[in-house]
């Protein structure tokens, strides 16, 4: 079999009847899948199969009842996953919501009964009060303790319905969104997104996925979790679907809040937040170098990142990292499980922050992650 190069392609060219079966059956097996070109030595290299182009590239998924994909319908709050909360029966998440807006004890066993878009239109007529009565207990419409009902009730659904669980853990580690036609004011979108990745967080640490083997390095006594071990230990990646909150502000992940601080232009901070992924936010914050700037904002606007940024971006990563894995609980313990093992990000297209193309780069992101682990072991620090 010969192997051609060309700019962009790596082309393989059958010479026999036997390697054109061979490469099919391979490539019926790899539809869909991402490869990593690792260079073993200066005679040969090898493609490492880095799984579906989905989650190897997390990429987003919108959870919506109508016009989504059906494999991620049970998901939504008005698809029909009954299940019970405080002794009640719900038709759908939908149902319980939409119930919270009647007062009359009857309405609300009414549309407990509803889901899909009888439950979303059930609501009544006219602007909702400002507060609500659940179980003899006065609530803030909005506030706190009204989203934490809806909490209450997804997890109700999730633990107690097999095709909303089984959906919900087969997205695995992507990030799941919530953008409707008409967004939500009580619970905006977002919101709601993250309160299915924090539940799915919860139901992989009780199941056990996302978490074996996470005291268990390779022989080698090394976690790489770029390419090597990234299924497992995926979770130390700064584009892990984990928001967090610095300052007053919140990011959808650890790569959102760090590309932020390039700039001090309010335009420039609100472009990165509403990047739709933690790669489009980087691709934003390129700098202007017309090689390899498009959709560079710095690029767009004719501007440079700030002067200082090489001496602070270290100590800005230690703060997204620090917040991370402080205000997402199971992210801790899956980072403590890992006891002293090295971590290294392996990425060949970094040397500041990974392990460069010899593999000889100064692999901060993994530094730092050490750190952040033995900073916690001493600290003991509670956990969100």
């Amino acid at each position: 079999m010969r192997v051609i190069l060309k700019s962009g392609v790596l082309a393989l060219s059958c010479e026999t009847e036997a390697e054109q079966e061979a490469l099919a059956a391979w490539s019926d097996a790899a539809r869909n899948h991402v490869f990593h070109l690792d260079k073993a030595s200066a005679r040969g290299a090898a493609l490492i199969d880095l799984g579906l182009k989905a989650d190897a590239c997390r990429e987003p998924i919108n959870i919506l009842f109508e016009g989504g994909d059906p494999q991620w319908r049970p998901i939504s709050n008005l698809a029909h996953t009954p299940f019970t909360l405080r002794g009640r029966f719900y038709a759908s998440v939908e149902g319980f919501w939409q119930g919270l807006k009647f007062e009359a004890e009857e309405e609300r066993l009414r549309v407990a009964r509803l889901w899909g878009v009888a439950a979303k239109r059930a609501a009544p007529r006219g602007p909702p009060g400002a507060t609500f009565i659940y179980e003899d207990q006065v609530h803030a419409r909005g506030g706190p303790e009204h989203r934490a009902l809806m909490a209450q009730a997804c997890g109700a659904k999730f633990n107690q319905n097999a095709a909303a669980r089984e959906a919900l853990l087969a997205t695995r580690e992507r990030p799941l969104t919530h953008r409707a036609r008409r967004d939500s004011e009580t619970i905006p979108g977002a919101l709601m997104a993250d309160m299915w990745m924090r539940l799915r967080a919860r139901l992989q640490d009780a199941t056990g996925i996302g978490v074996q083997d996470l005291a268990k390095p390779e022989a080698d006594g090394r976690i790489l979790y770029f390419a090597r071990d990234r299924e497992t230990f995926g979770f130390m990646s700064h584009f892990h679907p984990a928001p967090i909150e610095i300052d007053g502000e919140t990011w959808a992940t650890a790569e959102h809040f760090y590309q932020a601080q390039k700039s001090f232009d309010p335009a420039y901070r609100a472009a990165i937040r509403a990047a739709e992924t933690p790669g489009a936010a980087k691709q934003l914050a390129a700098r202007p170098d017309p090689r390899r700037a498009r959709r560079s904002w710095f690029a767009d606007f004719a501007q440079e990142p700030r002067a200082d940024w090489p001496e602070v971006k270290l100590d800005l990563m230690r703060r997204a990292d620090w917040a991370k894995f402080t205000q997402h609980e199971t992210l801790q313990k899956r980072l403590l499980a890992t006891g002293t093992a090295e971590l290294v990000e392996d990425s060949p297209y970094d040397a500041f922050w990974g392990t460069g193309p010899d593999g000889a780069g100064l692999n901060w992101a993994g530094r730092v992650l050490m750190e952040i682990r033995e900073k916690l072991r001493d600290l003991a620090i509670p956990t969100h």
